[in-house]
């Protein structure tokens, strides 16, 4: 009987530490399984929230240094540095509407540093976002209120993003950002004035005499409406690790582009000479490779 007993005992807990050994494995499975990049997507952030004790480092390009600290299981504060000069804050709540659907709130605060106030850059873009998908394939679309001193007045900037999975390890990551800003132009203008024979009217000196090779020359100062508008985007391919999961290196395609009306005009010398020029919004295309580096630390039990 004392040998049954003994056979059952030993029989139990090889049982019990297999189960062990099994929920390990299945831990590290599921653990393996958790995309903890779904937050962010080249920049651009999702609704999906930082976990509470959750820490993040992004580097992209090499210029634009960012952190985000989940503070609650909703909350999240992120700042950062872009070289030269701009650094950041951003501020993140989100709430799940249903198991496919978050929206968000947040802000983001920019300033220059280590130039005089007069000198500087400062924008705020304060905006809502919706994503829709689970954290391995979803897209958001967000909308913000951009106030800032490079410009005159206020404007509206919208961001659409998405990821998807390609493999458990590897993604498809891109976003795009449209912005179009007012833009108010003054310039100077002149015109020779002519006569009624269409010819034009010579410079008098001081005694009324006509002067020869000269002309009588109206200025004025003119003013030009038009919009700047502005599109950047990135579309990269996002590596995850496959020991934790937790850190990515993503390589793609970024683009900036601008465009918007133009105005020629001329301007007349009183000696016969004249001139055009133009002004009016930039109009650039740019393609530039892009790199990215993310990586998690704190809480890896978390969905995200």
């Amino acid at each position: 009987m004392k040998n049954v007993m003994l056979f059952l005992v030993a029989c139990f807990l090889l049982g019990n530490s297999e189960a062990q050994i099994d929920s390990v494995q299945v831990d590290e499975q599921l653990q393996k399984a958790i995309n903890h990049h779904a937050s962010r997507y080249a920049f651009a952030p999702s609704a999906y929230p930082v976990p509470k004790g959750g820490f993040y480092y992004q580097n992209y390009n090499i210029v634009a240094n960012d952190v985000q600290i989940g503070i609650t299981e909703n909350t999240s504060l992120g700042m950062g540095y872009a070289l030269p000069f701009i650094a950041y804050i951003t501020p993140k709540t989100s709430t799940a509407l249903s198991d496919n659907v978050r929206v968000g709130l947040g802000d983001l605060a920019a300033s220059s540093m280590f130039i005089p106030s007069e000198d500087g850059i400062r924008f705020n873009i304060a905006y809502g976002s919706l994503t829709y998908g689970s954290t391995r394939n979803n897209a958001s679309l967000s909308l913000g209120y951009l106030s800032s001193n490079m410009t005159e007045t206020n404007s509206f900037v919208v961001n659409g993003g998405g990821m998807y999975s390609i493999s458990p390890n590897i993604y498809l990551v891109g976003e795009v950002w449209y912005n179009q800003a007012p833009l108010s132009l003054t310039y100077s203008a002149s015109t020779w004035l002519y006569d009624a024979n269409g010819e034009r009217l010579p410079l008098l000196d001081q005694s009324g005499n006509p002067i020869s090779g000269f002309y009588q020359v109206k200025e004025s100062q003119e003013s030009f409406e038009t919009k700047q508008q502005i599109l950047f985007g990135s579309l990269q391919f996002r590596i995850i690790g496959t020991s934790s999961n937790t850190r990515s290196w993503a390589f793609g395609l970024s683009f900036l582009s601008l465009s918007g009306e133009k105005k020629t005009y001329e301007y007349h010398y009183s000696d016969g000479g004249q001139y055009t020029n133009t002004l009016g919004a930039a109009n650039t295309f740019l393609f530039l490779p892009s790199v990215t580096y993310i990586k998690k630390f704190g809480d890896l039990s978390s969905f995200n």
